[in-house]
């Protein structure tokens, strides 16, 4: 395995890719967290109460215009409560505007979690691009964990929620690890 760029220590957790692109979030050398091509897999030794390990998921219903380029829109949110140690990983689909360049983020409002940019597909009605963004684990979080999306570009750009009938185009996780 070899540790991503942007590797997190933050409570003895360390989040890892093989060559594969497999990712997986592990503990004093023990993977507890495996996410593949075949989903989500569980691994090591449950403690901690019933609540540990159990993903909390959400999704857009409808598009988020990215109509101002000075301001980051919310995309996919969680509402996972303040307390505990969380893992959170999710899935923005931007389109039906400009090429340009998207920046994103997954936060809590107060603390960045991971954040990256990328560049957009051209054309209105053009199909969906799609970023997966994994966050560092995030102890007592101040508000809900969220994807926040700024168009740097375009104003004719949105975030969307159900790219080509597929559903859950934008998305988010967040697990209870502590």
């Amino acid at each position: 395995m070899t540790t991503l760029i942007n590797a997190s220590t933050t409570a003895g957790l360390i989040q890892t890719a093989d060559t594969s692109g497999n990712l997986s979030l592990q503990s004093g050398g023990t993977t507890i967290l495996a996410l593949t091509s075949a989903g989500v897999a569980v691994t090591g030794t449950l403690t901690g109460g019933a609540t540990l390990f159990s993903p909390i998921t959400n999704a857009l219903t409808a598009n988020v215009a990215l109509n101002n380029i000075a301001n980051f829109f919310t995309g996919p949110s969680v509402a996972q409560g303040s307390t505990g140690t969380w893992f959170a990983m999710g899935t923005i689909t931007v389109g039906g505007g400009s090429a340009g360049i998207i920046a994103v983020k997954i936060w809590d409002g107060t603390t960045v979690l991971a954040s990256s940019t990328f560049e957009s597909l051209a054309g209105p009605g053009s199909n969906g691009q799609g970023f997966t963004i994994i966050g560092k684990p995030i102890t007592n979080p101040a508000g809900n964990i969220r994807i926040s999306v700024r168009d740097i570009s375009n104003t004719d750009n949105s975030i969307l929620y159900d790219e080509r009938s597929l559903t859950l185009s934008s998305s988010i996780t967040a697990i209870r690890i502590g």
